[in-house]
């Protein structure tokens, strides 16, 4: 059996949690946060590309931490007569967890997973966008030699050319409502045709549904793992040291007074750096200010897309429709949207 691993979304800071582990056991000390905010300078046990996983269970290599991401089936190959076999894409995504937690249960001797809720699912898609940036060197250390293409790797750094390239991806892929017909409904032939409020459209009416559908399945997986930690980031903005100290006494750390203390300055280094975390609240307060007519002002706060797209989203939700026709630029406070309102 390997040691402990940390399964966790894409902007769930687990590489972050992992260089924690190591500085409380003083292997590492040097804070590894990019401007960004990601932790990315630390480089640590990651076992991804998927196939990496395999490799690292069939090596005899102990290492003391580890880190993957989940549905680590969808790219593993069954070619060399292994044990490994290859998920069906069209399953429910909570069955997907499921299958790995079970496989990755006979592996390793304890597992932390860290997620997202409702509460935090802003916070974590920006995360995605901002900080998952994948660079040629990157991907020829990293994906090449497994055969990947680098046509397959989304490989923007600007946010909004970022989500159209992942739209492009996910075009008619299975578990996803974007397909060529829901594109051709706006007299469009590719998603790199679309104006911003096009863009910002479609998703309200159609990106959130997946990310839904993943908040929903780490719920139920969660309530059904009882031998498994479940950490939801919501507590790492609310909670840090406390959400810390019960991930070390998860994997059996001795947590010293000192690092308790240098772990409150780790906190104020990192919590700097969280551009995205209060989202999910500044949206909210967004939303609940309009439907009101309360006066509020985001102009301090830069909307992602993603997040112009939830409000959106919301405001139809509660019967309020935004006149969005070549609106490509968002108003940054209630007054000076009221004009763009249908209520």
């Amino acid at each position: 059996m390997k040691q402990n691993l940390i399964l966790y979304e894409c902007g769930a800071y687990g590489t972050f949690f992992e260089w924690i582990f190591n500085f409380i056991e003083g292997t590492t000390s040097t804070l590894p946060l990019e401007s960004t905010g990601s932790s990315h300078l630390f480089v640590g046990n990651l076992l991804h590309p998927k196939e990496k996983i395999f490799e690292y269970i069939n090596s005899d290599n102990k290492n003391r931490f580890s880190r993957c991401h989940p549905n680590i089936f969808e790219f593993a190959s069954d070619t060399k007569g292994d044990q490994w076999f290859n998920t069906k894409s069209n399953q429910p995504w909570d069955k997907v967890l499921q299958e790995d937690l079970d496989f990755l249960k006979n592996h390793f001797d304890k597992i932390l997973v860290l997620t997202f809720s409702k509460s935090s699912m802003l916070w974590i898609e920006n995360n995605y966008i901002d900080k998952t940036f994948l660079s040629d060197n990157i991907f020829k250390s990293r994906f090449e030699k497994y055969g990947y293409l680098k046509e397959s790797f989304n490989l923007q750094t600007d946010p909004i050319e970022f989500i159209r390239h992942q739209i492009d991806y996910n075009v008619d892929r299975k578990r996803t409502h974007l397909t060529i017909e829901n594109l051709k409904k706006w007299n469009k032939t590719s998603i790199f045709d679309f104006d911003i409020w096009e863009l910002r459209e479609l998703l309200a009416l159609q990106y959130f549904h997946g990310v839904f559908i993943r908040e929903q399945a780490w719920k139920t997986v969660s309530l059904n793992n009882d031998d498994v930690k479940f950490i939801f980031i919501d507590s790492l903005r609310d909670k840090f040291i406390d959400t810390i100290l019960t991930a070390a006494e998860y994997f059996n750390l001795n947590v010293t007074a000192r690092r308790i203390e240098e772990l409150k300055e780790i906190h104020k280094s990192w919590a700097k750096l969280q551009k995205q975390i209060d989202k999910d609240s500044i949206c909210n307060q967004i939303v609940t200010s309009i439907i009101a007519n309360d006066f509020f002002d985001w102009s301090t706060h830069s909307l992602s897309i993603i997040d112009e797209a939830w409000v959106q989203k919301s405001l139809s939700d509660n019967s309020i429709q935004i006149k969005c026709w070549n609106l490509n630029t968002f108003p940054t406070n209630t007054k000076d949207f009221e004009e763009y309102l249908i209520r």
